[in-house]
């Protein structure tokens, strides 16, 4: 072992080499070598950007970890949610009611624009729609364009507008998007 200004180096040669004695170049390509494979195994690294690396010297996110992750306790997702509402009639058939009127959008997994919840992570999701009618119509949830869940539902006064509903728990994988739409 050798000691440089308080860092200890391993000596890869095999032999002892004492603080303050002078080194042969063998032994100073030796420490090269260490110092070289240092740099290349980048342990952790906090970039100008705020971005951390864990096991990489360029991290591409706010944090990026190259390798296996152990974490004890419990590890505390982002719980996405939103709600909205339409701001004009809609008439249907849809696969996708674009609610322009967004009160809560917990995540931004809410796209305004083109109606969709898009699954942050895989796991289970509630998913709920109410509208106004006054003639039979079908509110449908749809994942991925595909119709999962709906009722045909009819206004039950007479004349004015009936209530309908949809609601159901559906399971997404990471990346799935969620529609309402009417048939």
């Amino acid at each position: 072992m050798i000691s440089i200004a308080g860092a200890t180096l391993a000596n890869n040669m095999g032999s002892a080499v004492s603080s303050g004695s002078l080194l042969s170049s063998t032994h100073w390509n030796a420490v090269l070598s260490n110092i070289t494979d240092l740099d290349k195994r980048t342990e952790a690294l906090v970039s100008t950007g705020g971005k951390v690396g864990i096991g990489t010297s360029v991290p591409s996110s706010k944090l990026e970890v190259v390798g296996d992750v152990k974490i004890s306790g419990t590890m505390r997702a982002a719980q996405p949610a939103f709600t909205a509402y339409a701001t004009s009639s809609v008439t249907g058939p849809t696969t996708a009611i674009a609610f322009a009127g967004v009160t809560t959008n917990i995540g931004n997994h809410y796209n305004a624009s083109n109606g969709r919840f898009t699954a942050p992570v895989t796991g289970s999701y509630f998913v709920t729609a109410r509208g106004l009618s006054d003639t039979a119509i079908q509110m449908r949830i749809f994942v991925n364009g595909v119709d999962v869940i709906g009722l045909t539902t009819y206004s039950a006064v007479s004349s004015g507008y009936g209530t309908q509903s949809v609601s159901g728990v559906i399971s997404l994988n990471a990346g799935d998007y969620v529609t309402v739409g009417m048939l």
